[in-house]
């Protein structure tokens, strides 16, 4: 296995991970109160659009040759940190609701 591929490996499952969490917001959207729902759903649909790009990034990676992974490395990082950072803020600002 390749620096890139295990490079690839890891950040999949960084992203399932994610999935978790995000899989534990999507439940307590269910559970919330009508006026909480348009908050959760609102701060879900931020979620996805960052998590899909972040997965896009990974699908780049792993579809580029050797020499040019390294160059996607940053896009990738920034992606990542993206989607953690809103995740992170979401599961505190909904748990104040």
């Amino acid at each position: 296995m390749g620096l890139r591929d295990a490079y690839h490996k890891v950040h999949m499952a960084r992203l399932r991970e994610l999935d978790s969490e995000i899989q534990k917001l999507e439940a307590q959207t269910m559970q919330a109160e009508a006026s909480a729902r348009i908050l959760y759903y609102e701060e879900l649909q931020g979620i996805y659009e960052k998590r899909n790009a972040a997965e896009m990034k990974l699908e780049e990676l792993q579809h580029s040759g050797e020499e040019s992974w390294q160059g996607l490395k940053h896009g990738l990082e920034a992606a990542w940190h993206d989607l953690r950072d809103t995740v992170k803020i979401a599961v505190t600002k909904l748990r104040i609701h």
